[in-house]
């Protein structure tokens, strides 16, 4: 860590930057804000059409582990229920 904050501090000097400042280092995986059952529905869906949300922000809190997983499982989730629709509006 030490060797990485000595070479930013190289780099943006030479850029003219005047201060670096260095928090102590954390991940955190936020969500949240738009709560599958509370905003969006299981569809993934939410009340004005065609706009759905499918990111960590329908995940109800944050649980501390890397939502990478969940949210790729949530896109073919969307995806099957966005080919559906579009097969579905096809027919008629």
């Amino acid at each position: 860590m030490d060797q990485g904050v000595a070479l930013a501090r190289k780099i943006l000097g030479v850029a003219g930057a005047r201060q670096l400042f260095v928090s102590p280092w954390m991940a955190v995986h936020p969500g949240g804000t738009v709560r599958l059952g509370d905003i969006v529905d299981q569809n993934l869906g939410c009340r004005y059409p065609n706009l759905h949300v499918c990111d960590a922000s329908v995940i109800p809190e944050p649980w501390g582990l890397p939502p990478t997983l969940t949210l790729l499982t949530l896109a073919r989730y969307l995806a099957r229920i966005l080919a559906q629709g579009s097969a579905t509006a096809e027919r008629k």
